[in-house]
C-alpha cells in the first residue's frame, strides 16, 4: 500500500477534514513533508480554517472591549460582560461554534483572563464571554451539553485558575454551565422563577441523549438545577416536560440521586 502522503495534495488535504482537529494541529504537522504541508492547508483553506482562525483571534476580540450589562444598582455578580466585536468577528465566533463546538471549549479553557476583569469566577470570564455570541438564549442548552457529551471536553481543567470550584474533574465545565444558566436567569427572567421552571417552561433541547450515557447528563444537569430533593414540585415538572423522553429521564435520575419528601429551595413547592 502506497503511503498517504503519496495522494495527490488537494485528495491529502480532503482527507484531513474527516480527521479530529486535534490531530491536524498537532500529530499531523509533525509526520512527514507531504502530511505536514496538506496539514497546513487544511488549517488555512480547509474544512478547519473557521477554527483555527478562531485559535488566534477569538481571545483578542473577546477581551478588547465589552460593556457591564444588568441593573447598574446591582452588585457586579448580578452583572455581567458582554463582549462588543464587530458582525465578521461574531459571524466567525459561530462558524467555529457550529463546526466543532468541543474544540471551541477546550480553546477558551486556555485563555488566560484579562487583566480588568467582569463579574465571574477568573477561569469561566473567557468562555462566558464566547457563549453569550455564539449560545445568548436559553435555546442554546443542548448545543453546550452537546459539546460536553465528550470526556475530553467535560473533564477540561482550565491554564488559569484562581479557586477550587469544588466538583472534581467536571468543575470547569460543571462551573460553567452554572454561570451561564446564572446568566441567562438573572438577565432575562423574574429571579424568583426556580430554575427548573425556567427550563422547563422554556421547552428548550437538554441535549441528554447526545451524551453516550443520558443518565449521566441528566445528573450533571440536575446537580446545577438548584433543587435538592425530590417533591411534589419536581415531579409535577417533569410530567409536563414537553419532551417526554427527557421528562421521563430527569424523573428516573432524581428519584434516584434526591432525598424525598423534604425542604427545597423553591417558593412555590407544595407540601405533599
Amino acid at each position: 500500500m502506497a503511503p498517504l502522503d503519496a495522494l495527490p495534495a488537494d485528495v491529502l488535504t480532503k482527507c484531513l477534514d474527516f480527521v479530529p482537529f486535534d490531530e491536524v494541529h498537532t500529530t499531523a504537522k509533525q509526520a512527514s513533508r507531504g502530511l505536514r504541508s496538506a496539514a497546513r492547508r487544511a488549517l488555512t483553506k480547509g474544512r478547519w480554517r473557521p477554527l483555527k482562525l478562531f485559535c488566534a483571534r477569538g481571545r483578542d476580540e473577546l477581551f478588547a472591549a465589552f460593556e457591564l450589562t444588568g441593573d447598574n444598582t446591582l452588585n457586579n455578580e448580578k452583572r455581567w460582560a458582554k463582549p462588543v466585536i464587530s458582525d465578521a468577528t461574531r459571524a466567525l465566533l459561530r462558524e467555529a461554534w457550529a463546526l466543532a463546538p468541543g474544540e471551541c471549549l477546550i480553546e477558551v479553557a486556555s485563555w488566560w483572563p484579562p487583566e480588568t476583569f467582569g463579574p465571574h469566577i477568573n477561569s469561566l470570564e473567557g468562555a462566558i464571554r464566547f457563549l453569550d455570541v455564539v449560545v445568548p438564549s436559553i435555546d442554546g442548552l443542548g448545543q453546550i451539553m452537546k459539546a460536553l457529551a465528550c470526556d475530553r471536553v467535560r473533564r477540561l481543567q482550565p491554564s488559569y485558575t484562581t479557586a477550587d470550584l469544588g466538583m472534581g474533574p467536571e468543575g470547569w465545565t460543571g462551573g460553567l454551565i452554572n454561570m451561564w444558566l446564572s446568566k441567562i436567569h438573572i438577565l432575562n427572567h423574574d429571579t424568583d422563577t426556580p430554575r427548573l421552571t425556567l427550563l422547563q417552561e422554556s421547552q428548550a433541547d437538554l441535549g441528554l441523549f447526545t451524551w453516550d450515557d443520558p443518565r449521566a447528563a441528566a445528573r450533571f444537569l440536575l446537580d446545577r438545577s438548584h433543587c435538592f430533593v425530590y417533591d411534589e414540585y419536581m415531579r409535577r415538572t417533569f410530567q409536563e416536560w414537553r419532551n417526554r423522553r427527557e421528562g421521563e429521564l430527569l424523573a428516573e435520575v432524581a428519584d434516584a440521586i434526591f432525598p424525598a419528601n423534604a425542604w427545597n429551595a423553591n417558593p412555590d413547592r407544595e407540601d405533599e
